[in-house]
């Protein structure tokens, strides 16, 4: 049980982490609009440059950690603008590329 109290409280950090990070910096330093519309490429060299990033640093590193939380919050970005697109959520919970009504 205690294991997955410690998951628990981690992913709290994670998520509070992420929104701090699209409410205080990227919201702020890019275009959220101008995102909607942007290429699939875009996307690529964005999570492109984290991910080289993450090939650089040691694991146990605040350098490897910012890396992997603005990876994940340039994917939750570009998350928000797949939904805002009205583009219809699959089940969560389910293997990927297994698509199941969701809402």
């Amino acid at each position: 049980m205690k294991a997955d109290h410690e998951s628990n409280r981690h992913f709290r950090r994670v998520l509070l982490w992420l929104g701090i990070e699209r409410r205080t910096y990227q919201q702020n330093k890019f275009d959220y609009e101008a995102e909607i519309d942007m290429p699939v490429e875009y996307w690529e060299q964005q999570f492109d440059s984290y991910i080289q990033r993450l090939k650089v640093f040691p694991t146990d590193s605040e350098q490897y950690a910012q890396a992997a939380l603005k990876l994940a919050a340039t994917a939750v970005a570009h998350a928000e603008h797949v939904v805002e697109r009205g583009v219809p959520l699959p089940k969560p919970g389910v293997p990927s590329g297994t698509l199941i009504s969701w809402q």
